[in-house]
């Protein structure tokens, strides 16, 4: 009996999962009802009220249990399975699809030119189909891959064709982005007011069509622009507006980013205290997301505050690591930034040797990128290296370093270079 109590909830549970099980559980409970009720009458009356209540509550039970059975359906006329018909255009969709994939992939892991060979490849298939907002999209993901190569002509020629497609298919949100894409560039290039007006159109169409998350991505670029002006203020309104939307689509990567310009925000403030917190409030959003290259890109920040601080080891470390994630992500243009931040500390500390080695992998690897602003920085670098030993070399380094600036569109950075030349003994 004992062993029955105890398995009583189980018996139970397995009553319940049956509807004649849960009939047969509300039987049980009339009937102790029942007990509980007429226990103090005669023994007939109790027998024949029990029996009536019971009959009608069983009744009402069966009769609700059956009105609840659910109909079974009319049958239903089987449909005729058609063969699928192969189509011309689904398969040329489906390879451009592929294609622009793979060109995005090629593009992120800094294999520019074969990103620029798929990216013809999707555009021509979209072109085939008359798809044109594939096209814009090929076109759009094209802007970005010369955008960040430093070929400023291609990338404005490649976003002015995605916006015209953009706006025959009446695509808002890829006009949007193309934008926003347009601000980037000319936040590079110092044309602030008009990297502003990008910005500020780009901001107006993500709202029109409620696309929070591109709102806040071009806050996020106007946080860089002011923080790049030294408009502080207004950086930190900017990154806190873009912060702020991120939590709402509950973007932590977005998050993270915002967290990576303000620690670069308080690196040049020399509050150093609080960008090295809001390095690791970045890096471990970094972390949770699982993306090694924001990761990456928060140890390159932390290595060159470091580095600022003569904190040589802690610098050196960072930028150890920040390679290694770059590599592991087949992200050569992150790995030229961390050798070139090296070869920065190592100029600085008198090791020529290590500093030569450093610049001279960072040169190859932004060749390979074709990342001719990168290259610039480091013959910049060379030439203050090459200096003493060897002025000659030192202000052909110089003038190399003037000459890619000049082509760039950077007249400051090509006028510090023609300085630096200058200064050198006859």
């Amino acid at each position: 009996m004992d062993k029955l109590f105890e398995q009583l909830p189980k018996i139970i549970r397995e009553a319940a999962r049956s509807r004649y099980g849960i009939l047969a559980l509300v039987v049980v409970a009339l009937s102790l009802v029942g007990v509980l009720l007429f226990r103090d009458t005669s023994e007939l009356v109790r027998l024949g009220m029990f029996a009536l209540m019971f009959g009608g509550f069983a009744g009402f039970v069966l009769l609700a249990f059956f009105r609840s059975a659910p109909e079974s359906p009319p049958e239903a006329r089987p449909e005729v399975p058609r063969p699928a018909q192969p189509s011309k255009e689904a398969g040329l969709q489906g390879k451009a699809d592929k294609a622009l994939a793979e060109a995005e992939r090629q593009r992120l892991s800094g294999r520019s030119d074969q990103a620029r060979a798929a990216f013809g490849e999707a555009r021509a298939l979209y072109k085939q189909e008359q798809n044109r907002l594939g096209e814009a999209n090929v076109l759009m993901g094209l802007g970005e891959l010369e955008r960040l190569l430093g070929r400023n002509d291609q990338a404005r020629a490649a976003y002015g064709e995605a916006r015209a497609l953009y706006k025959q298919v009446e695509n808002r949100l890829g006009e949007a982005h193309v934008l926003r894409g347009l601000g980037e560039l000319e936040r590079m290039l110092d044309r602030n007011d008009q990297a502003r007006a990008a910005y500020g159109e780009a901001r107006t169409l993500f709202k029109q069509v409620e696309d929070r998350l591109g709102e806040a991505h071009v806050n996020l670029g106007l946080g860089d622009l002011e923080r790049t002006l030294g408009r502080n203020d207004q950086a930190r309104v900017a990154y806190g507006e873009a912060r702020t939307l991120y939590k709402q689509v509950e973007n932590r990567r977005g998050e993270a980013n915002v967290l990576l310009g303000l620690g670069e925000l308080e690196h040049m403030l020399d509050r150093n205290d609080q960008a090295r917190a809001a390095y690791g409030e970045a890096r471990t959003l970094f972390k949770q997301v699982e993306d090694p290259l924001g990761g990456a890109n928060v140890l390159s920040g932390l290595g060159d505050l470091e580095r600022k601080l003569g904190h040589h080891d802690q610098a050196r470390a960072a930028y150890g690591e920040a390679h290694s994630l770059y590599k592991q992500v087949e992200n050569r243009l992150g790995e030229a930034n961390v050798r070139l931040g090296l070869g920065e500390l190592e100029r600085k500390l008198g090791h020529n040797d290590q500093a030569r080695v450093a610049y001279g992998e960072a040169r190859a690897l932004y060749k390979q990128v074709e990342d001719r602003l990168g290259e610039a920085h480091v013959l910049l670098g060379l030439g203050k290296l090459e200096a003493n030993p060897d002025p000659e070399l030192a202000k052909r380094y110089f003038h190399q370093a003037a000459d890619k600036y000049a082509a760039i569109g950077l007249a400051e950075w090509e006028r510090i270079a023609l300085e630096e030349a200058k200064k050198l003994r006859p």
